[in-house]
């Protein structure tokens, strides 16, 4: 399984509830690109095969919100569930993505 982009403090799998986080540069990394390749490793899928950011939301909207660091709202976080995932980009450079747990 390959890591996503570069995390510029680490990246860990909390194996017990499958949860990645991750750490990025946003100004070396755009956020829609970790977001899809964090994905991609969080199902073991190609980045190919990982659905569209399209279809959930606008991957420039969500670098504009979080990949700023000129914006005057820092702490800005975009929550949406993708791919099976609950998916939180900070604008701090932080990525969490967590498997949904299936309503029974």
């Amino acid at each position: 399984m390959r890591r996503p982009g570069k995390p510029s403090d680490g990246w860990r799998e909390d194996d017990s509830a499958g949860v990645i986080r991750a750490e990025f540069d946003w100004s070396e990394t755009p956020p829609a690109i970790a977001v899809v390749e964090t994905l991609a490793v969080a199902t073991d899928t190609e980045i190919l095969g990982v659905e569209p950011l399209l279809e959930h939301l606008d991957p420039d909207a969500l670098n504009a919100l979080v990949g700023d660091e000129s914006r005057p709202d820092a702490g800005t976080v975009v929550v949406f569930a993708m791919a099976g995932h609950e998916v939180s980009v900070h604008s701090d450079g932080q990525l969490v993505v967590a498997p949904i747990e299936p309503t029974q």
